[in-house]
Order: structure tokens, then sequence, then C-alpha cells
């Protein structure tokens, strides 16, 4: 029995978009993404934060006056950067997949 292995050559990932030649490369993508989701934990962490002063049971908050002063503007900021961020991240895995070419 004799079994052959291909692995696929990788194509670029990027595809070249608009006239000016901007390219959009699936590891950008993936790097914003992931920074996103980082900044979406880092706001929960704060509502989270915000939430439990109101309440009484951490010590007080450390934005004390104005709009970021709310819970519910941090949960906010969280589900909004959580959604760019999955976004980003389906968009380069997208990309990578379409990058890499099928079997012959």
């Amino acid at each position: 029995m004799v079994v052959k292995i291909r692995f696929p050559e990788r194509a670029p990932t990027g595809r070249v978009i608009g006239s000016g030649g901007a390219r959009v490369v699936a590891p950008a993508a993936l790097m914003a993404g992931g920074l996103f989701t980082l900044a979406a934990v880092a706001c929960l962490t704060l509502a989270a934060w915000r939430l439990t002063s109101d309440l009484g049971w951490t010590g007080e908050f450390a934005i004390t006056e104005g709009l970021l002063s709310h819970w519910q503007v941090w949960m906010t900021l969280t589900i909004g950067t959580g959604v760019v961020g999955v976004k980003l991240l389906r968009i380069a895995r997208a990309r990578e997949a379409a990058s890499v070419p099928a079997d012959h």
C-alpha cells in the first residue's frame, strides 16, 4: 500500500483592492481582531468593577465623573468591541482559507 500526502502550496494571503493597490491581508485582520478582543475583555473588567463598586463590594471606581463613570457605558463598549473583534477574526480566517488552493 502506498500513501501519498500532498501539501498544497500557499498562495499570498492578500488581495489587491481598489485602484490604489492597497493590500488587505489576513494577518493584519487577525492581529486587529485579537486586539479588539483584548479591548473587549478590558472593558468588561471595568464594567464589572464599576457595577461591584455601585453595589459596595469593591473600592471606589477610578472614574467618578463623566460618561465613562457608568457601568452601562462600559458594557456597551464591551459588546461593540467584541462584535468588531469577532467579525475581524472571521474575515481573517475566510481570507486565509480563500488563499489556500484546493487539492489538484
